[in-house]
């Protein structure tokens, strides 16, 4: 996730997921069961994270395949990890990975730990990716399932991440709600929307990619949980087992019929 104020926003989630977090006030567990069709709760696509190897040497598959690569790298300091980021007209993906030069804050250990796991995702058995939704912007502020919230200091005044993902989950890919005050959604409503936007030469790709228009998961057995079932029912998300983690990525609806596998580097067909 994007770096805001030397804090990465995944970085949270991925710590609230290591070492607990409370319920989002006012969330009710889900009532729906699998196969059922719940009135949707308007959530988009934000943002995708996708873990590697220490200095992102995968960025070659990603510059290979026609993407800028932001300028800069985010460094997290006090969970020790860092990440790069391609950004797009209606959201971002990010590499991301645990760097031992960036400092661990006492108690924040198993975050590093973890991220250090997840980027060891081919033989660890972890999830390499996690997905950051949004709101839509006429939906309501509540969401139809339970949460747990967490909140760092240098967020907004009364935003908070809301994390859709067990705590004790290691199978499944990580999933939360961004708060309306750091969504990358286009729109420059927010400062840090404006300030995303204003790097307008991250935005321009030799593929000509411009916004993502779809995203397919496919995961080992296992690791579909009851929280990839209810991001499948409430966003566009879509869920399938297979014998291995793949990330399938539309862009602007895949109008060129052209799709670019980025394998073995990185477990991700582009669809442009």
């Amino acid at each position: 996730m994007k770096l805001m104020t030397g804090t990465s926003w995944m970085a949270v989630a991925v710590g609230a997921l290591a070492l607990g977090a409370t319920p989002a006030a006012g969330a009710a567990p889900s009532s729906h069961s699998h196969g059922s069709h719940p009135a949707p709760a308007k959530l988009e696509i934000d943002h995708i994270m996708i873990h590697v190897a220490p200095g992102a040497p995968e960025r070659g598959a990603l510059e290979r395949a026609g993407f800028t690569i932001a300028s800069g790298v985010n460094q997290h300091e006090g969970q020790g990890s860092a990440s790069i980021t391609v950004e797009l007209a209606n959201g971002f993906f990010e590499l991301t990975w645990r760097d031992t030069s960036v400092s661990v804050s006492p108690g924040l250990e198993k975050i590093a730990q973890r991220f250090e796991r997840m980027g060891q995702w081919r033989t660890s058995g972890w999830a390499p990716f996690g997905i950051g939704l949004r709101r839509g912007r006429s939906a309501p502020d509540s969401l139809p399932f339970a949460t747990r919230s967490v909140r760092g200091p240098w967020m907004p005044p009364g935003a908070s991440l809301e994390i859709i993902s067990a705590a004790s989950d290691t199978a499944g890919p990580r999933l939360w709600v961004v708060p309306r005050a750091m969504v990358a959604n286009g729109i420059p409503e927010t400062d840090s929307e404006k300030r995303r936007l204003a790097q307008k030469q991250s935005f321009v790709h030799a593929n000509h990619a411009r916004a993502i228009t779809a995203v397919k998961v496919t995961a080992p057995a296992g690791a579909l949980t009851p929280a990839t079932e209810l991001v499948a029912d409430y966003s566009p998300v879509v869920f399938a087992r297979g014998s291995a983690w793949l990330l399938e990525i539309t862009f602007d609806g895949g109008r060129s019929g052209v799709t670019k596998d980025l394998r073995p580097d990185l477990p991700i067909l582009c669809h442009f």
